[in-house]
């Protein structure tokens, strides 16, 4: 099984906390947090 390290984010602002709608692929419309795979050389900070 290959794994693939990835990270999000969660940004909040008082009671506000942002998220953003996916513009393509298999989950296009849907939300998630902001993030993405860690590439080799980073660390998830």
């Amino acid at each position: 099984m290959r794994m693939i390290r990835a990270v999000a984010t969660v940004t909040r602002s008082e009671d506000k906390i942002f998220a953003i709608a996916r513009g393509y692929g298999e989950f296009k419309g849907q939300w998630e947090f902001s993030g993405g795979k860690i590439e080799k050389g980073e660390t998830p900070q």
